[in-house]
């Protein structure tokens, strides 16, 4: 078996290799591991969850997405795809009140499930696999 490398356990209990180097993953785990800058976004929507800012209506699906980034755990193809349809699919929610930084209500509860998802990083990131 190769050596993968220093792993961690997260917060909630993922594990994640802990490298910024990503030229240094590849072959090394299957799937695909968020960049530092997803999982810095993973982190923050896990806060926001935490603190309530959620709302009533949010997934237990969000919840393990955003525990997944904010740990480093690599995603599946399929999980990977999910995200590409989930960005696909509430890019609109971006024009909602809350969703910015500095206007009122920020963040938002679409807000706090974008940045679930990965944000605008997350968005990106999936946006370069090759699936």
């Amino acid at each position: 078996m190769p050596d993968r490398g220093p792993a961690r356990v997260g917060p909630s209990g993922g594990v994640g290799v802990d490298r910024s180097d990503t030229e240094n993953l590849q072959g090394m785990t299957q799937g695909h591991v968020p960049p530092k800058a997803v999982q810095k976004v993973g982190k923050r929507a896990v806060r926001w969850i935490e603190d309530g800012k959620a709302g009533k209506n949010f997934t237990d699906t969000g919840r393990r997405r955003a525990h997944q980034l904010a740990d480093g755990e690599a995603l599946s193809d399929a999980d990977a795809k999910k995200m590409r349809a989930y960005f696909a699919r509430h890019e609109v929610d971006k024009d909602a009140k809350g969703f910015t930084r500095g206007t009122e209500g920020f963040p938002s509860p679409g807000r706090v499930a974008w940045d679930a998802w990965g944000g605008d990083e997350g968005k990106r990131w999936v946006g370069t696999l090759d699936l």
